[in-house]
């Protein structure tokens, strides 16, 4: 069985990495959340991990999503002489 702390910390760290904007406190509430549902469970580790693959996900569009907000803002200029 893996360590269950090192299994909450890695799940603490990514869900703050998904969602950047919620504060330490909210963020720790959904952890425990999450946390206190599952950590009972004989497939404990298989849960988790799922939830680590959707939290990256998460993080991935986030930023997807940025880099597409910029590329749509950031158009370069021409700048023609009169």
């Amino acid at each position: 069985m893996a360590d269950k702390g090192k299994l909450y910390s890695k799940l603490y760290k990514d869900f703050k990495l998904a969602y950047p904007n919620i504060n330490a406190q909210a963020l720790q509430a959904e952890v425990n959340l999450f946390w206190n549902s599952v950590k009972t469970k004989d497939n404990v580790v298989d849960v988790v991990n799922k939830k680590l693959c959707e939290l990256g996900n998460a993080k991935r569009q986030s930023a997807a999503s940025l880099l597409t907000f910029w590329s749509k803002v950031c158009k370069p200029t021409v700048f023609t002489s009169l």
